[in-house]
């Protein structure tokens, strides 16, 4: 007993297996260990004391100069929740419990512009 048409069986086409292409790390290790050494960025960074990166220094620089939070975003073209990120990571690195810290910090190390 049926209600309508019997659903007819499509046969699945046969599938194409995939041409494997190998990763370059897989493939050739020595050669991916040859780029990483050459790292994505164009230059090497200076080397800032307290492991801080160039960016939070960037942010350090711009409190001294007694920018605000949204001044630094506006100065950097990022949002302020990213200025906050960067101000954070950047005072536990430097033991600065506010932006005075900070400042006393960036001048006793010549993060200061002249």
């Amino acid at each position: 007993m049926t209600d309508g048409p019997e659903p007819t069986a499509h046969p699945k086409p046969a599938a194409t297996p995939r041409p494997r292409i190998p990763h370059p790390t897989i493939a050739a290790p020595e050669a991916a260990s040859a780029k990483s050494t050459e790292s994505a960025r164009p230059a090497q960074r200076a080397a800032h004391p307290d492991r801080l990166t160039d960016r939070e220094v960037e942010v350090l620089r711009l409190i001294v100069d007694g920018l605000t939070n949204a001044g630094i975003a506006a100065a950097l073209s990022i949002g302020e929740a990213t200025v906050k990120t960067h101000i954070n990571n950047a005072f536990a690195k430097i033991n600065a419990r506010n932006r005075t810290d900070a400042v006393r910090y960036a001048d006793r190390r010549g993060l200061t512009r002249p």
